[in-house]
């Protein structure tokens, strides 16, 4: 692998579907030479997973993100485990706890986070977590992770971050950080560069 690693793209989105190769275009010409295509839902995971399997150069991810927990079920992990089999998915998620929306039930984003996180040690995959206003949680599920985890687009306080360095996680800061209001600075200076995405 050479070149940069976009370790986070929703590129199976439908948005994407005029255009991707356009876009994966862009992305070899700006010098990327890998990208994880993030599954959130067991559709999104499947396309990721048929992008990855026509593309070079792509990887994909399979989980259920906090949104669409509501629809955990024993069919749905099972559908996980067989996606997580493949070759061509390198990691669980893009999974975790969304309280900001609560487009799902939050008694049910923590049923589907621990089944996920469980699930991951099961079959030796790192987990993509999605953190939002839900810091007391995430960081106290964190704690009994062992599994390698990647804390996305990180906006959590300093408990989750603490939580996260006490088990190695990788940390991505994304565009916020270039926010005027953006005010967790202390985060991103103590992160080790080893630990940052």
């Amino acid at each position: 692998m050479t070149g940069l690693v976009d370790a986070h793209c929703h590129l199976g989105d439908a948005a994407f579907d005029p255009d991707r190769e356009a876009v994966l275009a862009r992305a070899r010409e700006a010098g990327v030479g890998h990208v994880v295509v993030v599954g959130a839902s067991l559709p999104e995971s499947e396309r990721a997973v048929a992008l990855a399997q026509a593309h070079a150069g792509l990887s994909a991810t399979a989980g259920i993100h906090p949104h669409e927990a509501r629809h955990w079920s024993a069919a749905a992990a099972a559908r996980l485990r067989d996606l997580l089999a493949l070759p061509e998915v390198v990691a669980l998620g893009e999974t975790g706890l969304d309280y900001h929306y609560d487009h799902s039930p939050r008694d049910a984003q923590r049923r589907a986070f621990e089944a996920q996180l469980t699930l991951a040690r099961e079959v030796r995959k790192p987990v993509v977590v999605h953190a939002r206003e839900a810091d007391d949680d995430v960081a106290a599920m964190l704690r009994g992770a062992d599994t390698p985890v990647v804390l996305h687009s990180f906006s959590s306080g300093p408990g989750v971050f603490a939580a996260g360095m006490a088990i190695a996680a990788y940390f991505s800061f994304s565009g916020m950080i270039t926010f005027k209001n953006w005010t967790m600075t202390d985060r991103l200076t103590a992160c080790p560069p080893d630990r940052l995405l």
